[in-house]
């Protein structure tokens, strides 16, 4: 009979530590996840424990935070792309816009001939 308590009392203890652990892996994934909402971080979440539910849990947040990077990285490609787009147009108009004043302060200043008046 002593045998059988100190064994149940072992898988108490030995029960009761398992949950405090998986309560502890299920806070620092909490962590991770307010972490990547709210500062934007892309680092992976990680068990110390394994565990089939929190396996799969792990998992999809990992997914999800790959897919998140995946998005920045593509919305900052296009972002770039955009910004090249906006300084080439930019340099396209000016230069015509260049000629175009310094004809108009030619005539101003009665320097352009009559041809160039009349071009």
């Amino acid at each position: 009979m002593l045998i059988l308590t100190v064994v149940l009392g072992v898988a108490a203890l030995a029960s009761a530590a398992l949950c405090v652990m998986q309560d502890v892996q299920t806070r620092r994934i909490s962590r991770r996840l307010k972490a990547l909402n709210d500062e934007g971080r892309t680092q992976l979440a990680v068990m110390s424990l394994p565990a089939k539910s929190s396996e799969r849990l792990v998992e999809e947040i990992n997914r999800m935070i790959r897919a998140k990077a995946a998005q920045a990285q593509s919305f900052r490609a296009k972002e770039q792309k955009l910004r090249k787009a906006i300084t080439d147009i930019s340099h396209d108009m000016r230069t015509p816009l260049t000629a175009v004043l310094g004809y108009i302060q030619l005539i101003g200043q009665g320097k352009a001939t009559a041809e160039e008046q009349a071009g």
